[in-house]
């Protein structure tokens, strides 16, 4: 990430805003990924930064999720295999069924990790290739490399500096509550929310904590606020410029909400949600892409389609 900061001429800049679609790697409830953002933080000095994820169903507003479809173009009729390793590197990687099984493996075999890069790299530069033709509204698309240890050793370096006493494994919340210095700093500086997570200076250029803001106007940078519901309609919520700059809670949040589930006759029965089910659609008046209806029982769906005409 920061080395397309680099070619964008984004990096050094004090607020930053990270938007991803919740994988794994970017799913800011981990502490794996708070770490991360964290020294992200510290090492570029960031005056403000906000890492947001989708919310479920709602990847069409992800603007990284839209390039996808771009991307396809680009793999259509494509197939990839890396080339084949040692015997005895073959064996080692067919007993390992997950990547954490592999990247734990890599770490303490060098072996391995070099020719499991080596098998990749032919698979790796077809796509930088395929990749690369693409163009966007005239604009070409770039690609880059994996993040290198070095740079992954300057992200680590910056959490040290932070606290010397967490360590790499510490992947779990209750190991870091007992890492005191970063905790001090989370609590000062950082506000965890299910779908976002947020790391900003307090301000104060004596703060023993975080260091003075590098910009002028600091002070009109306000919490990312909650979803908050609309004081006409219960059912939808507040336009952002209305929240922003006021104090705001989590318990509004849509994932959050106890909905009262129905029981008896009344519970809606579980459906596969695959095209063997679908009945209707409707067009969404929003992003006017057709939302698909379905339903398990075909007759079901004519009986309560005739009901409604009736």
């Amino acid at each position: 990430m920061r080395k397309v900061l680099g070619l964008t001429g984004n990096l050094g800049k004090p607020i930053r805003v990270i938007h991803s679609d919740g994988g794994p790697d970017h799913r800011v409830t981990y502490p794996s990924v708070k770490l991360g953002l964290i020294a992200m933080f510290l090492l570029d000095d960031c005056d403000y930064l906000l890492a947001v994820r989708t919310a479920p169903h709602q990847s069409f507003r992800n603007w990284v999720e839209r390039i996808m479809s771009i991307l396809n173009l680009a793999l259509q009729t494509v197939a990839i295999c890396r080339s084949t390793m040692s015997a005895d590197m073959e064996q080692i990687l067919k007993s390992l069924s997950t990547m954490a099984a592999i990247r734990k493996t890599a770490q303490g075999n060098d072996s391995f990790k070099d020719e499991l890069m080596g098998s990749l790299a032919e698979v790796k530069q077809t796509l930088n290739d395929l990749f690369s033709r693409l163009t966007l509204k005239g604009t070409k698309f770039n690609t880059e490399g994996a993040a290198s240890d070095a740079l992954m050793a300057e992200l680590w370096d910056a959490i040290q500096e932070l606290d010397s006493t967490v360590l790499k494994s510490d992947t779990q919340s209750k190991q870091l509550e007992k890492r005191p210095k970063l905790k001090e700093f989370m609590d000062h500086c950082t506000v965890s929310r299910k779908y976002f997570f947020l790391i900003k200076k307090c301000g104060s250029a004596s703060c023993h904590i975080c260091k003075p803001p590098r910009l002028s106007n600091f002070d009109s940078l306000q919490q990312f606020p909650d979803p908050q519901p609309s004081r006409e309609d219960s059912n939808k919520y507040m336009a952002y410029s209305e929240v922003y700059g006021k104090e705001t809670t989590e318990e509004y949040c849509p994932s959050l909400k106890t909905m009262l589930s129905p029981s008896g006759d009344d519970a809606p029965q579980p459906c596969k949600m695959t095209a063997e089910t679908i009945r209707d659609f409707v067009k969404c008046t929003e992003c006017i892409k057709p939302r698909y209806k379905h339903v398990l029982n075909i007759m079901e769906f004519f009986c309560r389609m005739t009901q409604i005409l009736l």
